[in-house]
């Protein structure tokens, strides 16, 4: 364990005043590995369930609307198909 991570975090509970609901080990342990530990609650969430990854990013910077546009309209037409298929309509 990083002891001057250790003290910063302890220190900032006491400042703050939470009672922290994980040890400071598995906090600093969580966040090594990329986790976001909210200190209220204990709850570890990953970052890249809520920001695209730097490649869907390229990815998107890359397409042009109308190819987005032409996916968008491949797709609903797929999802169409799909329904006649399942509801026999």
């Amino acid at each position: 364990m990083n002891n001057q991570r250790a003290t910063e975090l302890q220190e900032l509970a006491a400042e703050e005043g939470i009672t922290l609901p994980l040890s400071v080990d598995l906090i600093l342990w969580l966040e090594d590995r990329g986790w976001v530990v909210c200190l209220e609650t204990g709850r570890a969430t990953l970052p890249s369930i809520y920001a695209p990854t730097p490649i869907a990013k390229a990815v998107s910077h890359l397409l042009s609307d109308a190819e987005i546009e032409a996916e968008a309209d491949d797709y609903e037409d797929y999802l169409d198909d799909v329904d006649w298929l399942r509801f026999g309509c």
